[in-house]
């Protein structure tokens, strides 16, 4: 489990304990399946971690005479979820 999501969960349990759970919104990035199952469950970014690491092994692997500088962009979601009841 990524240390964003333990971060973000230990959050929201200090807020509840705290009664400040309805006083905040929340936002996790990674989208994993930890997201889903807090409480509530955390709204979260998806950055595709597999095309992240598909398109970094086709740069490595690139045959060093051919490589030039180049910027790839990989698409990005949000997914809501309960943390953030007022988004959209």
């Amino acid at each position: 489990m990524p240390v964003m999501n333990i971060m973000a969960i230990r959050l929201q349990r200090l807020f509840k304990d705290s009664d400040l759970e309805n006083h905040y919104t929340m936002i996790d990035f990674n989208n994993s399946l930890i997201t889903e199952i807090a409480s509530p469950a955390l709204t979260s970014v998806d950055i595709f971690p597999y095309e992240l690491g598909k398109n970094a092994a086709k740069l490595l692997l690139t045959d060093p005479k051919n490589l030039t500088e180049q910027t790839v962009v990989i698409p990005h979601k949000i997914i809501e979820r309960e943390s953030t009841p007022d988004l959209g």
